[in-house]
């Protein structure tokens, strides 16, 4: 009769157990002996990029498309518009055209004007989708010159309603020419210049329009505003790049499909998808078609 052999009581069996090691780039191994799988090394990691090397290669790509940052000149001085009449056209509309319901029923006009705008965005295809986003805002110089002339309460809220149906018009337009012709790789970056230069001008207006109320009366503020408006949104009518039909973008052209050469401005349809085993490099991503 044969036993099994044990160890010791009280002295740890020291016999060859399961291992974990790291060394290197290897993975943990099974066993003295078990071989290890190893991955490589990178050889050397991508030179880290600066912040201000960042900031000029997307403003870089910003000055190329000479309809964009034209554009957005044009939007920095709406919004910096508006915010001189949100800042004095209560007052005005209180002390001048009848009261505070005056005020309430120019935002209301205005909450339809956008909606409408945003319908008609929807139904209508513009040859030159830039040029007539851009043509729409003038229209926000209408209520800002009859606020100064004091104008009658039915004709200021009717302009406002109309002028804010340019803007309603102008977003769905504006965001579907972009992402049509901006490509995928350079879009975010592009974009995060229109929202920062766009918006860049409320501050000033919310400041500047009561000093130049107090020294020089609200009218001054409020045509200068309209000037500034129609000025800069009919100053783009000069750049060639606004007057161009809908297109791919000269400057970068827009990024094939995955896996084929495709033409600039061509995008991927449903049945055209990438295979769940097949491979897509960064260089090939494919921009999505979204509105806002």
């Amino acid at each position: 009769m044969t036993r099994t052999p044990r160890a010791p009581s009280g002295r740890a069996d020291r016999s060859p157990g399961p291992t974990a090691r790291v060394r290197g780039c290897g993975v943990p191994g099974i066993g003295p002996g078990a071989p290890r799988a190893r991955r490589r090394c990178p050889a050397s990691l991508p030179a880290q990029r600066t912040l201000r090397g960042e900031l000029l290669e997307d403003w870089a790509e910003v000055r190329a498309r000479d309809w964009y940052w034209t554009s957005l000149i044009a939007h920095a001085c709406w919004n910096g518009a508006a915010a001189v009449l949100s800042t004095l056209g209560p007052l005005i509309a209180a002390q001048r055209l009848g009261g505070d319901g005056v005020w309430i029923a120019m935002t209301e006009a205005g909450a339809v004007g956008l909606l409408l705008g945003s319908l008609l965005a929807g139904r209508v295809r513009p040859r030159r989708p830039v040029l007539a986003a851009n043509l729409g805002l003038t229209l926000y110089a209408l209520p800002l010159a009859l606020l100064a002339a004091a104008a009658p309460a039915p004709a200021v809220v009717a302009s406002y309603g109309l002028a804010v149906g340019g803007l309603g018009f102008l977003g769905p337009v504006w965001e579907t020419a972009v992402q049509q012709a901006v490509p995928a790789r350079v879009l975010a970056r592009v974009t995060s210049y229109d929202w920062l230069l766009s918006l860049a001008a409320m501050p000033l207006g919310y400041a500047l329009a009561p000093l130049a109320a107090d020294a020089w009366g609200s009218a001054a503020p409020l045509l200068g505003a309209a000037a500034l408006v129609v000025l800069s949104s009919l100053g783009t009518l000069a750049v060639p790049g606004v007057r161009r039909p809908a297109g791919p973008d000269p400057a970068g052209g827009d990024v094939p499909e995955a896996g084929q050469a495709g033409r600039p401005g061509q995008v991927v349809q449903p049945d055209q998808a990438v295979r769940p085993d097949q491979a897509v490099r960064p260089d090939q991503a494919v921009r999505p078609r979204v509105a806002r």
